[in-house]
């Protein structure tokens, strides 16, 4: 199901810099997996928590100094997952909010740890609300990123994961194709086996707060 915000603007406003390429201006021409990375019977279900991968900093300082971003900066959300096997490259996405605060720009990005490069393969801008949805990147399956839709300033409690997380029953689950990220997104069931590792890790987490 396409989801309420793609039907909003595309373009920045008030964000502090003018509208940024899609590339980086001095990447490689081709930064993007081979085409037959994005065909193959493939797939990643571990996201990274952003806190704890190390490339956070530097990829939110490359995003934003190479767009002339300095004010507003964009910021890496929730968690990253890396390509099952180009490893080089990974995908985030990022969220920034105008100096009013109520405007939202969401963007899903391509990252090259070893080029030090991204490319931008989806972006967003809609009206800030508490309901205001965005897209936190948990798996890649056979050319398609799958992710948790949840409200912006939705909370979750510190042991739980976006695979399971419910935000208050305002949670679903998407998948986008990276051939058409434009496209219409499809709904996404959580396999069971992910939920149950994920409840595991939620309790184990749990215990270790309350030892």
């Amino acid at each position: 199901m396409r989801f309420a915000i793609l039907g909003a603007s595309l373009i920045l406003f008030g964000f502090g810099c003018a509208a940024a390429p899609d590339q980086q201006a001095d990447a490689p021409e081709d930064v993007s997996p081979p085409l037959d990375l994005l065909v193959r019977n493939e797939k990643n279900m571990e996201p990274i928590a952003v806190d704890r991968w190390e490339h956070t900093g530097n990829a939110q300082r490359i995003i934003n100094e190479s767009q002339g971003r300095t004010t507003q900066p964009e910021q890496l959300e929730g968690s990253v997952v890396q390509h099952p096997s180009a490893s080089e490259v990974f995908y985030v996405v990022t969220t920034a909010t105008n100096k009013a605060q109520d405007e939202l720009f969401m963007a899903v990005y391509q990252y090259n740890i070893k080029t030090v490069s991204w490319e931008r393969l989806y972006k967003t801008t809609t009206e800030l609300t508490n309901a205001t949805p965005v897209l936190s990147v948990l798996g890649y399956e056979n050319g398609r990123l799958i992710f948790s839709r949840h409200p912006y300033r939705g909370l979750k409690n510190n042991c739980e994961s976006d695979w399971i997380a419910s935000y208050g029953g305002a949670a679903t689950w998407v998948t986008m194709s990276l051939k058409d990220p434009y496209g219409a997104l499809e709904s996404h069931v959580v396999p069971a086996d992910i939920q149950t590792r994920e409840r595991d890790r939620e309790l184990e987490c749990l215990q270790k707060l309350y030892d």
